[in-house]
């Protein structure tokens, strides 16, 4: 048995974030979402076989800790972005056996991987009240016959979305070589196994994160955070005793907690970083290595990856790529004026898929890709995504997406 984790793709729906690695790259608590599926997957199976794009960073993660383990890695590589089913057919020559198909966000897949392991062409059903937003199933005699896109409301077969998340049997891999190559061969090929009546649907009730868009990176920190902080402190780091540190408060070495700094509940600092004064970093808040948080800032909710520096300003429900400069007096708004006393949802523009998509959550600020120069005395609107290598000048009002 063989686990399969399609790394491929060019992840254009999660930019600003992942333009020149794969959204698996991204991480949370000093770890890559990918380490987590693997660690989770391994549980089940030692096989595992990882999909990859040509500019896949090997030497960003060590492999070697797994193989010490006798966890088997090996890699397929996708050249060009095909979909899901180009994806799995690179590795089809690698596969001998039936196998798991995951994706890299599912950081805790074996629990679900459990309840299929007791047939081939295993499918996971959830039900839902939009399925207007899914696949899914149709059955016939309480067997599933197929799945249905997206179906228009009144004509869905079910309330029963797909999840993706399979076990199929070697077999599948020759269906899905014999459809037309296409962005839903997968989709299609699944539909010709249905027809076999030998497919297993199992009802589950957990969620599967998804990471299509930057934005669920917000919700895939905090279900990391809830599963895998482990709190404490380094101790070669440096805290003040006018400091104060909350529950479940990872500290890293080497890592400057400055006087009347405050780090409340559940918050990850990663090594050598700098909590200022008087700032406060508080609410599931992710701070990757050579963080800089100066004096009197706050920070909310939000992932700042390594190297940025922000100097006395607010930063709530935001992603903070790597290398980012941030002057003094930057505010990231991250709600919108109430409407009959409701905070409405937040829209983001999507540049692949050029319109705006609404995120599902009232509070958001923005989503920085890497290298990016912030001047002082910046205000930001909801919902704003900036690409890597920008600048915003001072004293400026963002209120849409900035390209360089």
């Amino acid at each position: 048995m063989q686990t399969v984790i399609l790394c491929g793709g060019n992840s254009s729906r999660f930019w600003p974030l992942g333009q020149d690695k794969h959204k698996s790259f991204s991480k949370i608590c000093g770890k890559t979402l990918l380490e987590y599926t693997i660690d989770s997957a391994s549980k089940i199976t030692k096989d595992i076989i990882i999909v990859k794009r040509p500019d896949f960073n090997e030497k960003a993660i060590d492999f070697e800790k797994y193989r010490k383990k006798e966890i088997h890695i090996s890699f397929a590589e996708q050249k060009n972005p095909g979909g899901m089913g180009n994806a799995l057919l690179c590795a089809k020559k690698q596969i001998n056996d039936d196998f798991f198909l995951v994706f890299p966000n599912h950081f805790a897949c074996d629990t679900l991987m459990k309840k299929m392991l007791d047939n081939k062409d295993v499918l996971l059903g959830k039900k839902t009240t939009t399925p207007q937003l899914y696949g899914i199933f149709e059955f016939k005699n309480n067997k599933p016959k197929k799945i249905v896109e997206k179906p228009a409301k009144g004509k869905e077969p079910s309330d029963t979305r797909i999840v993706g998340l399979y076990h199929l049997s070697k077999e599948f891999l020759n269906i899905l070589d014999n459809q037309k190559p296409s962005e839903y061969n997968f989709e299609e090929a699944l539909n010709i196994l249905l027809e076999s009546n030998k497919v297993e649907v199992k009802i589950i009730k957990e969620e599967l994160n998804s990471i299509k868009y930057p934005f669920h990176l917000l919700a895939i920190k905090n279900s990391i955070f809830d599963s895998f902080l482990k709190p404490g402190i380094s101790k070669s780091a440096k805290i003040a005793k006018s400091a104060i540190i909350g529950k479940n408060v990872y500290i890293g070495k080497n890592t400057i907690l400055m006087e009347g700094a405050i780090v409340k509940n559940n918050v990850y600092v990663g090594d050598n970083c700098v909590i200022g004064n008087h700032s406060v970093v508080r609410d599931y808040t992710n701070v990757e290595d050579d963080v800089v948080v100066g004096a009197h800032s706050e920070i909310k909710n939000s992932v700042i990856y390594s190297g940025t520096s922000i100097h006395r300003s607010y930063i709530g429900d935001s992603v903070i790529g790597q290398n980012c400069r941030f002057g003094a007096g930057c505010i990231t708004s991250n709600r919108l004026f109430r409407k009959q006393g409701i905070r409405p949802q937040i829209q983001c523009f999507i540049e692949a898929k050029k319109k705006h998509i609404n995120t599902g959550i009232t509070s958001l600020g923005i989503i920085c890709g890497d290298d990016i120069d912030v001047g002082t005395n910046v205000n930001f609107m909801p919902g704003v995504l900036i690409e890597s290598n920008a600048r915003v000048m001072p004293n400026s009002m963002v209120k849409e997406n900035i390209k360089r």
